[in-house]
């Protein structure tokens, strides 16, 4: 039986599902890939029709299956949507006299962290940033003595909506979910390398709706927030600007959008010619594409600085997502920093290297997708139906105990002998001989019972 870990996720206009296994070089061996269009069910992140979610779920599972050829018994998901961000704690505890810090203190600590209450928001997930213990910092606090302690957090919150109408969905589809993650942490999982996390960098994932910040620094996640901007607005801009369908604007964005387009007086004015035959100056059609792009941003731009660490990011900024594709974007991302990061970059693959089936799976959710493979521990493979039938009923063992006589208890060998004295002994000839009682039948009965025994098929 094939061991891989399964996930599907929700994002932006798509759900996509990916089935595969962490190998021991480093990589990722993508054993299926499967995806269905969301635009019906599904806005900034947000399930609104549990219903069509669910058929979607159950199609894309069962397509994994197909390509596997081996059914799937749980996935892992993951949620981003406009609601999500980050809010900053802080857990203090004062010890009666000077000892060492337990692991049964942090634990409590963050429960109290957890029980924190925002109001509309959920608390998703909860991130420890650091522990100050009598004046000095650690990110490990077992151990250490010490008498006043402060650990600070960083929770990641969403309206109960991102969550619960995604898990109705997977109820309703009959799918078991493992664990449900962070998109927005497990695209940074297969996107950023271990030095741009270390040393400081913030991640500008440009999605269908939204854009999604993420800023790390020391290894640990500092600071999330969610502008509810994405590529699709500049598909729709396009649209409402020139009258045209939105599938149409879409194709043109793809094939002619430049986010910082300048028309030579050499080449003279070019023209876009639509599906229906109708013309756009180019120059017109990428001012509209240009100025939402500089909008997105110096959006992102703001929300960095919001962070408090946009001068120690030394990696500087990393773009993803279906708006990184964009053409020129970076150079729009690059006027707005204005020289204040290193370098800019476009995460134009994984961090992680990827084997096996990859052919067609390069959609826009490819980096979440490999992120929670890397990041699911439980084995998702269910067995075959023959696979359960042709495995033993494993039987306890009997103990090999030694023939048994007829035993009798004192009270038997009185009646007996009395019997004996009043009755003549029989001849040998017409002597009848009591078949010997089976007294492992009551062992073996309750051990092997009927219903005991239909539950280890059950359990097989």
């Amino acid at each position: 039986m094939p061991s891989f870990i399964a996930a599907i996720l929700p994002n932006g206009n798509s759900l996509s599902g990916i089935a595969g296994r962490k190998l021991g070089d480093g990589s990722v061996e993508v054993l299926a890939h499967a995806s269905r269009d969301a635009s019906s069910f599904m806005r900034h992140g947000i399930v609104l029709n549990v219903e069509q979610a669910a058929v979607a779920v159950k199609e894309v599972k069962q397509e994994l299956e197909k390509q596997l050829n081996n059914p799937i018994a749980k996935v892992y998901t993951a949620v981003g949507g406009r609601s999500l961000r980050s809010k900053e704690n802080t857990v203090v505890r004062e010890q009666g006299a000077q000892s060492i810090i337990s692991r049964e203190l942090i634990d409590s600590m963050h429960d109290e962290n957890r029980s924190v209450s925002y109001e509309g928001l959920d608390i998703l997930d909860a991130i420890p940033q650091g522990y100050v213990i009598d004046h000095n910092s650690y990110t490990e606090p077992v151990g250490v003595n010490g008498l006043h302690i402060s650990a600070q957090y960083l929770n990641l919150v969403a309206r109960p909506e991102l969550t619960g109408n995604l898990q109705k969905s997977f109820n309703l589809a009959d799918v078991l979910v493992v664990e449900t993650f962070i998109a927005s942490i497990a695209q940074a999982k297969a996107v950023l390398t271990d030095a741009e996390i270390r040393s400081g960098c913030a991640l500008a994932e440009i999605a269908h709706e939204t854009t999604t910040i993420s800023v790390y620094k020391k290894g640990v996640l500092r600071h999330l927030i969610v502008l509810p901007l994405g590529y699709h607005h500049i598909v729709r801009d396009v649209a409402v600007s020139f009258k045209i369908d939105e599938d149409e604007a879409r194709k043109l964005v793809k094939a002619q959008g430049d986010a910082s387009y300048t028309e030579s007086e050499e080449q003279g004015a070019k023209l876009l010619t639509t599906g229906d035959g109708v013309s756009i100056p180019l120059s017109s059609f990428n001012n509209v594409v240009g100025a939402r792009a500089e909008e997105i941003a110096a959006n992102v731009w703001n929300l960095i600085r919001c962070s408090g660490l946009s001068d120690e990011l030394n990696k500087g900024l990393v773009l993803t997502g279906e708006g990184s594709r964009l053409t020129h974007i970076d150079q729009v991302f690059a006027e707005q920093v204005k020289g204040k990061f290193c370098p800019l970059r476009i995460a134009e693959g994984l961090s992680v290297k990827l084997k096996g089936k990859v052919a067609g799976a390069a959609d826009d959710n490819m980096g979440a997708l490999v992120g929670l493979l890397l990041m699911g521990k439980d084995d998702c493979a269910a067995k075959k139906e023959e696979e359960k039938k042709e495995e033993p009923v494993v039987k306890p063992e009997v103990p090999n105990t030694p023939p048994v006589t007829s035993v009798q208890t004192p009270a038997e060998t009185k009646v007996r002998v009395k019997e004996s004295e009043t009755k003549p002994e029989e001849p040998e000839k017409t002597k009848k001989t009591k078949k010997p009682k089976n007294i492992f039948a009551p062992f073996v009965s309750s051990i092997f019972g009927d219903d005991d025994f239909k539950n280890e098929e059950k359990n097989g």
